[in-house]
């Protein structure tokens, strides 16, 4: 705390803010951020978990596409901390292994949704009015906590 002041007072004069004190708080902010990120992920990932095998044993339609919903928002979350990881990469080997992975997460996202919309339009075609504007609400709106 003490050397965060420094920098601040080194600022206010007129001095050049030392660097170093800058990056490790920007690494430390960057850290706490990956962390929070892939623990909501996990959060997510547990709770559709438990709520699909609830939903699977009381015998409800379409428990595979809760979970696919649920799942793409975990999968977003971890997305922003592979993305946050950037930030604290000290070679150019782990931003391509970052930047990998972070193309592996964007297609799994498009051919996840590409695949909802598709059984989406294929439960279109069979199901009645009713149960059809029920299915879209659930499923294209945004996921209440």
């Amino acid at each position: 705390m003490n050397q965060l002041a420094s920098v601040i007072d080194g600022i206010t004069r007129g001095d050049a803010p030392k660097v170093g004190i800058l990056n490790e708080l920007l690494e430390l902010c960057a850290n706490l951020g990956i962390i929070l990120f892939e623990f909501v992920a996990v959060v997510l990932m547990i709770f559709a978990c438990v709520r699909t095998l609830y939903m699977f044993y009381r015998h409800k339609h379409h428990t595979v596409l809760y979970l696919r919903k649920w799942m793409n928002v975990s999968l977003l979350f971890i997305l922003c901390s592979e993305i946050l990881r950037l930030i604290t990469a000290h070679s150019f080997s782990e931003v391509i292994v970052i930047f990998c992975i972070v193309l592996i997460h964007a297609a799994i996202s498009v051919l996840s949704n590409w695949e909802t919309t598709h059984e989406l339009k294929l439960y279109a075609s069979v199901l009645s009015d009713k149960e059809k504007d029920e299915l879209f609400h659930s499923h294209t709106n945004d996921i209440n906590l």
